[in-house]
């Protein structure tokens, strides 16, 4: 059953084509020249034939009018006797008075009675030619021989007079010969120079072709994966420039299917690094979790549970890059959603009592050394949230939100705002701030880290709000 996209195998190939056209412009060529030739070898034995004709007409034109004139007929018959008798291509000879169409002829007999040539007496128009006084020449079948002749008739003068015409009938067997040996020697020139331009044809259509089959058959070759090979033509025209080319595309085809071979190898080796990074860190964290439950020393399992919260939203970068088919973006929305899902599951008792919203366009992605500090500082602000901002279980809404900033470019402004107590409930500084605290610390290193800065404020609806302006990191770029 024949698939939907095959293409019909053509009946003739480019070899066929070749030939078949060469032959039809060699024919056709052939035709057009032996058409002229012929014509022109018309043209030339009538021309000859019309020059002998008009020589015997001329021959008996300075005494024929005169005796004509004096009605010495016998002697106008003898004279065409004579010229016609002597000459084996005339076979009639007429002389006509114009005034009544008097005619005296002589000729041929081939009644076969024994009478070679007969002269007769007639009158009437039939030897009148139409038309002016003037030369007339026509092939035609006469009827005095039954013969087919060029019939020509000239015009007599005496006086300055108009007197009548001289015709003369020369055969034409002599000319139909020469016509048929004409045709004879063309067509076998014809034959000759066809048969010469096939084979011609044929060798040439081969020489083109052959390349190409080759060609053919080597991208048949490649079509299933063979590399390895090239194509061997040696040729100073467009066949070796096109095998050339070819070879090139093998060699490059070959290198960047290699090449991507090697980056997918590698894509394989990096998600597998971050995988088991992500699963060590899970592990990381499980330890620390069991180390706070068993541990009797005051304020060591809040402590713990700090540690453990940071190495899962580290692990959790790792586990967003092996899951997405980027390993050099990290899409921040999809990560924030998650850190925070991580921490409220960490905080029990928040996830029904306390609303976290993200605001982070879809395609706001980072590198790894952007999105890890960025996670970090999500994971200290939220953490702290959780703890502070809503104290006696009540209820609220913290947001996170990310956008870039127009007037610099690579640069965005990440803000964290819960709408709870207020900084007061956050410690026991001048602004209510943990001051000198682990995780103060650790969020204006990590801006730093960021080129970046920190500020914490209280927004006029309440809560706390904590804005971190940084750049991009190049590190994206140099990928």
């Amino acid at each position: 059953m024949k698939e939907k996209g095959d293409k019909p195998k053509h009946f003739f190939g480019i070899s066929q084509r070749t030939t078949m056209f060469a032959a039809t412009i060699a024919l056709l060529s052939i035709a057009f020249f032996a058409v002229a030739i012929i014509a022109h070898e018309k043209k030339m034995l009538r021309n000859h034939l019309v020059s002998r004709a008009r020589l015997l007409a001329a021959s008996l034109d300075h005494t024929t009018a005169s005796l004509i004139m004096t009605n010495e007929f016998g002697k106008v018959t003898q004279q065409c006797s004579t010229m016609v008798e002597k000459n084996p291509e005339a076979v009639y000879c007429v002389v006509t008075r114009k005034s009544d169409g008097f005619s005296l002829s002589h000729y041929k007999d081939d009644s076969k009675n024994g009478i070679q040539w007969r002269s007769e007496t007639m009158a009437g128009p039939m030897w009148l030619p139409s038309g002016e006084f003037v030369e007339h020449e026509i092939f035609t079948e006469a009827k005095l021989t039954n013969r087919y002749v060029l019939h020509y008739s000239y015009p007599f003068h005496n006086a300055g007079f108009d007197w009548g015409w001289i015709h003369v009938g020369l055969d034409l067997r002599d000319y139909r010969e020469s016509l048929a040996e004409t045709y004879q020697i063309i067509a076998l020139l014809a034959f000759s120079s066809l048969l010469v331009g096939v084979v011609f044809a044929v060798r040439f259509a081969r020489g083109l072709t052959k390349p190409i089959f080759h060609l053919k058959k080597w991208a048949e070759w490649v079509a299933q994966g063979n590399f390895s090979g090239r194509v061997e033509i040696d040729r100073d025209d467009e066949i070796g420039d096109l095998a050339d080319s070819m070879n090139r595309m093998t060699r490059e085809l070959y290198t960047g299917m290699k090449r991507e071979a090697e980056l997918r190898e590698k894509d394989v080796l990096l998600k597998e690094i971050h995988h088991r990074v992500k699963n060590n860190m899970q592990i990381l964290s499980s330890l620390l979790r069991m180390q706070g439950r068993s541990s009797e020393v005051p304020g060591m399992m809040d402590a713990l549970l700090e540690s453990e919260s940071r190495i899962r939203s580290m692990g959790l970068i790792h586990e967003k890059l092996y899951q997405s088919d980027s390993l050099s973006d990290i899409q921040f929305a999809n990560y924030v959603e998650a850190l925070a899902r991580e921490l409220q599951r960490m905080y029990a008792g928040t996830a029904g009592r306390i609303e976290v919203k993200v605001d982070v366009p879809d395609d706001i992605t980072f590198a790894l050394d952007t999105a890890l500090p960025c996670g970090l500082i999500v994971n200290e602000l939220v953490s702290n949230s959780l703890k502070y901002a809503f104290p006696k279980k009540g209820e609220g809404c913290i947001s996170i939100s990310v956008n870039r900033l127009d007037d610099q470019p690579h640069s965005y402004a990440m803000v964290v705002a819960d709408d709870g107590a207020g900084l007061k409930a956050h410690g026991d500084g001048p602004k209510g701030v943990r001051e000198g605290s682990l995780g103060t610390r650790l969020v204006d290193m990590l801006a730093d880290q960021l080129d970046g800065e920190a500020e914490q404020y209280e927004p006029e609806e309440g809560g706390v709000a904590t804005r971190i302006t940084f750049r991009e990191s190049i590190y994206k770029e140099r990928l």
